[in-house]
């Protein structure tokens, strides 16, 4: 009679928990926003260099989907909840905007930018809701990216049928207004937030291409990496200066790569080629 006594007490309570776990109350996502620091390299006059940008982004797809960054734990850590991009922009997106601002800022011409940069960022935070809205945005994309997948399966097979030479950046980029190619692929952006502290990570591969081989020409190459660590009174007011301490890491690391004699010895040789072919 005790114990039934006793757990008639605990139900409430238990109930409770339940109702706010299904609720969607306990999973609180954390929104960050990527800001870009200003520029490492002194701003250089215009070379006359003409450049299409392409960032991949090589995540998981399912971090894609919901633009998700880290994640947060308790004091088990054991994961409670997510932290996720503010921007409406995809990443890849985002990178293209600061990368093609700080290439123009180094003199370059940027000419074509995949996938097309926002004409500007915006400043306010979305949301992403409860869990069931995050759940029912990752079904929406997963649809759309599987009826795009399967459009281009279509047009790679016409292709194929009538022995079309194919772009080795893919149908929909052109680069034939471009004296090389700067290809951008994000390899990891992720952090962790727990009782020790906020960690993040970012890694990106940097390549010179040339622009008009039939298959992909790599002349220079370089891995990024960017490192993250801040504490605060709560996980909220720390979160996104890691991240974004993490995001800088790597676009001062690009920066710096451009500006540098290897990188220009590479252009120097793509651009010599596109000349000697040019009648």
């Amino acid at each position: 009679m005790k114990r039934q006594s006793q757990r008639m007490r605990c139900l409430p309570v238990f109930s409770a928990f339940l109702a706010v776990c299904l609720g969607g109350c306990a999973f609180i996502p954390t929104p960050v926003l990527l800001i870009n620091k200003p520029h490492a390299v002194e701003k250089q006059e215009s070379k006359g260099i003409r450049v299409c940008l392409i960032v991949k982004d090589e995540r998981p797809a399912a971090m894609q989907k919901i633009n998700m960054c880290g994640l947060m734990r308790n004091m088990y850590m054991i994961p409670t909840s997510i932290a996720f991009l503010a921007h409406p922009e995809p990443l890849e997106r985002i990178v293209a905007y600061h990368l093609r601002e700080n290439f123009e800022h180094l003199g370059f011409t940027v000419v074509a930018a995949y996938p097309a940069p926002p004409g500007q960022l915006s400043g306010e935070k979305r949301t992403a809701g409860t869990l069931s809205d995050i759940c029912a945005g990752m079904k929406e994309r997963f649809c759309q990216q599987e009826s795009g997948a399967k459009e281009k399966g279509k047009a790679g097979k016409i292709l194929a049928s009538t022995e079309l030479a194919v772009s080795p950046w893919g149908p929909e980029v052109d680069v034939s207004g471009a004296d090389f190619v700067i290809e951008v692929k994000i390899r990891k952006f992720f952090s962790d937030c727990n009782y020790l502290g906020v960690f993040a990570w970012s890694s990106v591969n940097i390549a010179v291409c040339k622009a008009d081989s039939p298959k992909r020409t790599v002349l220079f190459g370089r891995k990024l990496k960017g490192f993250g660590y801040g504490t605060g009174i709560t996980p909220l007011e720390a979160y996104g200066i890691p991240i974004n301490v993490a995001y800088w890491f790597v676009m001062r690391g690009i920066e710096k790569t451009v500006a540098s004699e290897a990188f220009q010895e590479a252009v120097s040789v793509a651009i010599s080629g596109r000349a000697r072919e040019e009648p």
